[in-house]
Parts: C-alpha cells; structure tokens; sequence
C-alpha cells in the first residue's frame, strides 16, 4: 500500500453515517419513544462495543453484557 492510502475501520464509519444521517431526519427523533431501558449485548469486544456504542448515542451506556451463541 502506498503512503497515501488511508484504513477505515467500516463499523465506526457506519455508525457516524447513521449518527450524521439520524441528526438530520428531525421528523425520526420525534417520533422515537423517550425514557426508556436500555440494556446492552454484544457478540464482539465488549470494550469496543461501549465505545462505539457511546459515540453513537452520544452518551455513556452502562453495562454491557456478552452474548454467547
């Protein structure tokens, strides 16, 4: 690869499309339920999962729990 060639970690660049796109689409948020639980699993690092998981929603999420299949 070249010096010039840039590496895009694709689940971080999904989730800022879907984060830029969602701030866009005021008609979506106002529909979207208020106050609800929140609880979290993923298949993935967990570590990895909550920070991406926090950029997403723009706030901290707490437990994250693994999910064995």
């Amino acid at each position: 690869m070249g010096k010039n060639v840039k590496i895009i970690d694709p689940a971080k660049a999904a989730a800022d499309k879907l984060a830029d796109y969602l701030k866009r689409r005021e008609e979506i948020e106002k529909k979207l339920e208020k106050g609800g639980k929140l609880d979290f699993y993923t298949t993935d690092d967990i570590n990895k999962f909550k920070n991406l998981g926090q950029k997403f929603l723009g706030r901290e999420i707490g437990e994250v729990k693994r999910a064995v299949l």
